[in-house]
């Protein structure tokens, strides 16, 4: 048992361990694993509580505050992610009005709650996630609409002598 105590408070109750369950957090939400993500969510605010020894009633504004934020958050991340299944669902052919009725109805709030809760839960990873995710995008965007050219060229001058090769190493008949 003091072993356990000993590895708790030695491992686990350190702002190195804090900061580790914080990246893993964004990198399940990234990932879609929220029920894991909400974990290590909870995971961070044990930390936080042991390693800072922060009064309870401190704890409880924070909670009332995190909360708030993560509702602004959930309708923000709700409007968005709708907005994009609409987008999609938009350019798909569908084979009747009732099976595009029912693709609909799946982005109705009670089809999304555990979508909904995780971003009121984990919203400060949600939200890391969203910005990057918007910054690879971008990138993304950049190499595919105004790099595209430069990188063709690239392409093309690092593959003509290896294209060459083989056609002359055809033979002729």
């Amino acid at each position: 048992m003091t072993e356990a105590i000993v590895f708790l408070t030695a491992y686990v109750l350190t702002w190195q361990a804090l900061i580790i369950a914080f990246v893993l957090g964004v990198i399940l939400e990234h990932g879609g694993h929220r029920k894991s993500a909400v974990f290590a969510g909870l995971v961070v605010m044990a930390i936080s509580y042991f390693y800072y020894s922060v009064s309870l009633k401190t704890i409880w504004y924070c909670v009332v505050g995190y909360v708030a934020i993560g509702l602004l958050w959930s309708f923000w991340r709700y409007k968005l992610y709708v907005a994009r299944m609409v987008e999609t669902l938009s350019q798909r052919l569908w084979k009747s009005q009732e099976e595009k009725e029912a693709a609909v109805k799946k982005l109705l709030p009670s089809n999304n709650l555990e979508r909904i809760t995780s971003w009121i839960i984990v919203w400060p990873f949600s939200l890391i996630e969203h910005t990057l995710g918007d910054i690879i995008t971008m990138i993304q965007t950049l190499v595919t609409k105004f790099f595209k050219g430069v990188y063709h060229k690239i392409f093309v001058s690092q593959t003509a002598a290896l294209l060459a090769r083989e056609e002359s190493a055809e033979p002729k008949a």
